[in-house]
């Protein structure tokens, strides 16, 4: 089965839950979604729901106008563009959003559809941090509303024929899993890019979000922004979280049952330097995990500014009321 069927049923699942619960209401059964993070995933994910019936992608929302532009051809007739997704939380007549933003803004954005009282598909990984991913536990339960994480390789067949094979015994006890996922951006990694001015149509601003402020750089934008940590985790939080989630499927490990957990991650990186980010720990049954991942990048991937206050989270889950800089 290919990647893009895992897609398909996923969508279907969540938008078909969806669906179930208006007819319970007694509602409309046409689910209106919005997508919010218009970029090539993001524009996949649309047509995948668009093409599920009873289902239309009915708002599109990025912080880039060029890309609400694109995602047009993957939208139903007449979708509504908007810039700020407060503005699609608003609407009365959405049922759903699909999230594919960067990370950074992931936890921000469930939490409030969960408090306006939308169904969320939210991309990998959950969230930037394990702080604000429970916030949207914490969120979805109490507004008991429907939030689908993007872990679609769960429903792929031939890891669940290694989940049968591992946990039927057939290759005795398996006491040591190595993960990995190499790739190698030769010679020059994401290259080295000069600050400039954002490009017309985009609100950088709010694009950096609860991140700290920066001045532009196409680095930090689109399809490379995975690399600075104020937006995201890297390798481990990008194909990682794909990687782990099936160690915990063909393993039937759910929790982490005692240390150590290490994480060696460099302050700095070059074009010239190797990264190797690695994590160890023990699970129930004396299972351990492992994974490391290497390739050459460019310029620094990391920021020593903490990230801002304005994205911290309450003692009861809850996000603080966001608050946008303006110039």
């Amino acid at each position: 089965m290919r990647r893009r069927q895992f897609v398909v049923r996923t969508s279907a699942a969540v938008v078909g839950t969806a669906l179930s619960a208006r007819r319970v209401l007694g509602a409309n059964e046409r689910v209106n979604v919005a997508l919010i993070g218009c970029g090539a995933r993001g524009r996949l994910l649309a047509n995948l729901v668009k093409q599920t019936p009873g289902a239309a992608v009915t708002a599109l929302c990025d912080v880039y106008d060029q890309q609400v532009a694109q995602a047009r051809e993957s939208a139903s007739e007449g979708a509504r563009g908007f810039k700020d997704f407060r503005e699609v939380l608003d609407q009365k007549d959405i049922d759903a959003i699909v999230v594919a933003t960067p990370d950074h803004w992931h936890g921000i954005i469930a939490v409030s559809a969960c408090q306006a009282g939308k169904d969320a598909y939210v991309e990998k990984p959950l969230a930037h941090n394990v702080k604000e991913s429970r916030a949207i536990v914490e969120a979805a339960k109490r507004s008991k509303r429907i939030v689908q994480h993007g872990t679609q390789h769960r429903a792929a067949p031939h890891y669940r024929e290694v989940q049968e094979t591992i946990q039927s015994g057939k290759l005795g006890e398996v006491r040591y899993v190595r993960i990995w996922n190499f790739q190698n951006l030769y010679p020059n990694g994401i290259g080295r890019e000069a600050d400039t001015r954002p490009p017309a149509g985009l609100d950088w601003d709010l694009y950096l979000g609860p991140a700290p402020v920066v001045p532009f750089n196409r680095a930090r934008f689109l399809g490379t922004y995975r690399w600075f940590w104020d937006y995201a985790g890297g390798w481990v939080t990008d194909f990682g979280t794909h990687r782990f989630d099936s160690f915990h499927q063909v393993m039937g490990a759910s929790l982490c049952f005692r240390g150590p957990l290490q994480a060696l991650r460099p302050k700095r990186l070059t074009y010239r330097a190797r990264a190797r980010a690695e994590t160890s720990s023990r699970f129930r049954g004396a299972a351990v995990v492992t994974r490391s991942s290497s390739r050459r990048r460019a310029t620094a991937a990391t920021s020593s500014t903490a990230r801002s206050k304005a994205a911290s989270l309450a003692r009861d889950g809850a996000l603080k009321p966001l608050t946008l800089r303006t110039n």
